[in-house]
């Protein structure tokens, strides 16, 4: 899938990439590799990685750590949002609950509300990403999604986001790059943002498009490097 032109957000040098991967392959280690991270943990999963961290409980906690953010109380070169499925999750649970205590209803979820309530829901979380990405460097992390679609009149595997499709749309406008990880059949990890018609991937970043990265355990990842050294300019995969 190719990621069409969108927001630019790398005025005066700020990145945002989104990275997934399936569960357990490293996506938290890699981006813990960036610039002197700051991680948003939404999943407090984070045992295995040395880097700082404030943890999100639910949408309000979330909403605070914002503010704290624009106020700089916080120092970071990297803000990592660790996962962007879980943010959503929390606000449309912010949001059912509100309508269920003004409406003295008993919604489960976003899906048995009203279209208005829906609405509101993309146009929150749209804005607020918006204000995270103002902040400056961000990688977004998600778990992927393994679907069977019709490719050319066969049945394949195709990769997506673990997000609700319109979210992920707004998601895909904003990022400069869309990154999968996965392993190879020599076992090595391989981080990729070439577009195929198997799963999301695509960059607006040239440097990103030259080709598949090996992620190693050991070694800081090339692209990362690149991606600091390289001169950024539009560019539509």
């Amino acid at each position: 899938m190719k990621i069409a032109n969108g927001t630019n957000n790398h005025t005066n040098g700020k990145h945002s990439l989104l990275i997934y991967g399936c569960p357990k392959i490293g996506l938290s280690t890699l981006a813990a590799q960036f610039p002197d991270p700051l991680f948003l943990n939404l999943r407090d999963d984070l045992s295995r990685v040395n880097a700082r961290e404030i943890k999100i409980t639910d949408w309000t906690a979330f909403i605070n750590a914002g503010a704290e953010l624009s106020q700089g109380k916080h120092v970071f070169k990297t803000l990592v949002l660790a996962h962007i499925e879980d943010l959503w999750s929390m606000l449309t649970e912010h949001i059912t609950n509100n309508s269920n205590q003004k409406n003295g209803t008993a919604a489960n979820n976003l899906s048995e509300l009203s279209y208005a309530d829906w609405r509101q829901a993309l146009l929150i979380f749209e804005e607020k990403l918006e204000k995270l990405f103002s902040l400056g460097n961000i990688i977004l992390l998600s778990h992927e999604v393994p679907e069977l679609r019709n490719i050319r009149g066969l049945e394949r595997t195709y990769f997506t986001i673990n997000l609700e499709r319109k979210a992920s749309l707004i998601v895909l406008a904003k990022v400069e790059a869309t990154g999968r990880l996965f392993m190879c059949e020599q076992d090595l990890r391989i981080l990729s943002f070439l577009p195929t018609e198997y799963q999301i991937t695509g960059s607006r970043i040239p440097v990103l498009l030259d080709g598949k990265f090996v992620i190693r355990k050991d070694e800081p990842p090339e692209f990362i490097n690149l991606l600091n050294q390289g001169q950024v300019t539009d560019k539509t995969a």
